[in-house]
């Protein structure tokens, strides 16, 4: 099967092996012996193609080979064995045994055979150097292999575990070719030709010393038997590396990513923030648009996209009774009615955003009724606030003269988050003593009363209240159709800031250009920890790589899906943490909603500032883990075998 004629091998001036030849059969065991350095590794690596011979000719299966065996051919039909043996550290024997076969039964059956069946479901580091050196020899066998080339392999063992190795290679050898380099003495009494390797001396010029086979036989060709796993799937084993890893690396990486993303979401632009804080915490509804010109709203013919209703606004439109005014041409004074603290709602609850905050009675039920604040209540009568529920309140009112009022509810106390949304109303919260409610009914009653349009000291100004369902949509509204202003304008859009968004805005100031940076240094410390942990892979991974190439399978293949699972572990990571940060600032800002900790909405989701966060955190994740893994492309699971082993 293999014949070796004259080959010589020298590193640097140093000769190891010169004009050696010999004849191994197909069957049979033959022991390379000698002590350390002799040459009988470096003649079992020229052997098996690991590195190449100065002169010479080697013969397998009567192919002829000068300089070097072909490693990718010899290695179908052979394995090469060593002391440390090849497996993948974090599948069980049993798995690295079907990386090279699905036949069930010939594990079992080579297993018991070889007395380890019970040690199957454990994994490689949890067995002895014998009981690897025999599973070692059992996936040989299941890779149908016809030559072991076994290097030391008893040189970690007890006496016991030497005489059960060489005595089941003793059993193999009329199966296959076994040629084994070994320095133990005890490897002779079960060899059936023995080569013996002498150290040489730098220089030396005398033929190699040991026995030489000069019948050097031609054996009848036969074809490879190429059993590559080539085309076998590497994911399914690969994915038990994700699964055996600890999961202290992962957890630190979703913290140190979901922080990141939170920190993204806190620190989002001013303006994004105050509008998220108008739509999600202060539910603000109202857009007012100011009238000029004696005009009223159904004069201007907008859209109504989204408007669920217009409230003509009594204190905002009416002439100021305080001031002189046109009288027909003539400056006079307006009779005292009231003015500044009535404040117009609609008479339909469900756009009042505060209609459940009424303390006692109800909402309004009809036309002349008004609703008291809590403050105002309290002045009324502060020790039976509900015993004001029913009875009346004379008031005077422009247009409608003196008015029996019926108080049909009283608010309760509200928070800084409703005090925010009364903004809306007024900007004077010190006056909410004497404020009252009157209803959008009311108003109405004064949309075509001629005098409530033309005496008035700002060119027949009046004011609406636009009620939307939410900020946003009022937002989309102001945004479309704003009045451009000039002396040509007929109607001005007026939304009001209230003295809650200056507070936001100076909190903004502050945190916004610290919180922003201090996103970003998390989510690099996030890649970087990242980085280190495909560095820490990089320097313990390429041996187990290593073994799915040393048992046939397309190494390219294996590190490309390696990469793809890197990427999609990476992905998986990015995932958690969103939902995770998510979870987080949802409850965070339910918990502000509820408990009013801060005027502002805390978190908000910039859609496009988080897809930016989470590609690119993936991409640079990608990048790294793609140069890491290219690097093992070029390292062959032999050179793992050159750097630990005696290369001599």
């Amino acid at each position: 099967m293999i014949s070796v004629n004259s080959i010589s091998k020298q590193f640097g001036n140093n000769c190891i092996i010169k004009d050696m030849s010999f004849n191994f059969p197909d069957t049979g065991f033959y022991l390379l012996l000698g002590d350390s350095g002799s040459g009988k590794t470096t003649f079992l690596n020229i052997l098996f193609g690991i590195i190449p011979f100065n002169d010479g000719r080697i013969t397998v299966d009567s192919k002829d080979y000068t300089g070097k065996v072909e490693l990718t051919e010899i290695s179908e039909i052979a394995e090469y064995i060593t002391q440390d043996t090849f497996f993948v550290s974090y599948l069980t024997i049993q798995d690295n045994l079907r990386m090279v076969t699905d036949d069930e039964v010939k594990i079992q059956s080579y297993a018991k055979r070889f007395h380890v069946e019970k040690k199957l479901g454990q994994c490689p580091d949890s067995l002895s150097g014998g009981e690897k050196q025999r599973f070692a020899i059992i996936r040989a066998l299941l890779n149908k292999k016809r030559i072991l080339f076994l290097d030391e392999p008893t040189a970690a063992l007890d006496e016991s575990n030497k005489r059960e190795v060489f005595s089941l290679l003793r059993e193999l050898k009329s199966e296959m070719l076994i040629i084994c380099a070994s320095h133990d003495q005890i490897a002779t009494q079960y060899a059936d030709d023995i080569i013996h390797f002498i150290k040489r001396r730098n220089n030396e010029n005398d033929s190699v010393a040991g026995k030489t086979n000069n019948n050097i036989q031609k054996y009848s060709s036969s074809n490879f038997n190429r059993t590559s796993k080539s085309n076998r799937k590497s994911i399914p084993w690969l994915i038990k590396w994700f699964r055996f890893k600890t999961h202290r690396e992962r957890f630190i990486l979703v913290s140190f990513l979901t922080i990141a993303i939170c920190l993204t979401m806190f620190s989002d632009i001013p303006e994004r923030k105050i509008n998220a804080t108008k739509d999600q915490l202060f539910r603000l509804n109202v857009l007012p648009v100011t009238i000029t010109n004696h005009k009223r709203w159904e004069d201007l013919d907008l859209p109504a996209d989204g408007i669920r209703q217009v409230v003509l606004n009594y204190s905002a439109s009416c002439p100021d009774g305080n001031e002189n005014v046109d009288l027909d041409n003539g400056m006079g004074t307006l009779p005292q009615y009231e003015y500044e603290n009535v404040l117009t709602l609609p008479f339909s609850a469900d756009e009042f955003m505060l209609s459940n905050r009424i303390k006692y009675g109800t909402y309004f039920t009809s036309t002349y009724q008004i609703i008291l604040t809590y403050e105002m209540a309290n002045l009324i009568n502060p020790t039976d606030m509900e015993s004001l529920i029913g009875k009346s309140l004379s008031k005077d009112f422009y247009g409608l003269g003196k008015v029996d009022l019926e108080i049909v509810g009283i608010m309760d106390e509200l928070s800084e988050n409703e005090k925010a949304y009364m903004d809306q109303y007024t900007d004077n919260r010190e006056l909410y003593s004497d404020y009252y409610f009157i209803n959008s009914r009311m108003t109405e009653k004064l949309e075509h009363n001629e005098s409530f349009y033309y005496v008035t000291r700002i060119n027949g100004r009046r004011v609406y209240d636009i009620y939307f369902d939410s900020y946003s949509d009022l937002k989309k509204y102001y945004d479309k159709y704003q009045s451009v202003t000039g002396s040509e304008s007929d109607y001005l859009f007026t939304p009001e800031t209230g003295i809650t968004e200056g507070k936001i805005r100076s909190i903004l100031n502050i945190t916004f250009p610290i919180l922003l940076p201090l996103a970003g240094l998390l989510a690099v410390m996030a890649i970087l920890y990242y980085i280190q942990i495909r560095k820490m892979e990089y320097d313990h991974k390429h041996q187990f790589i290593s073994v799915f190439e040393y048992v046939g399978y397309d190494k390219s293949k294996v590190i490309s899906n390696f990469i793809m699972l890197n990427i999609a572990e990476l992905s998986i990571c990015m995932v958690i943490a969103f939902v995770l940060a998510f979870s987080i600032t949802a409850l965070t800002n339910q918990i502000n909603r509820v408990l009013c900790l801060v005027p502002m909405v805390i978190f908000t989701y910039n859609i496009s500032c988080l897809m930016a966060f989470l590609f690119g955190v993936i991409f640079i994740g990608t990048i790294t883990t793609w140069v890491q893994y290219h690097r093992v492309r070029i390292l062959p699971w032999y050179e793992d075998l050159i750097d630990t082993r005696d290369l001599i």
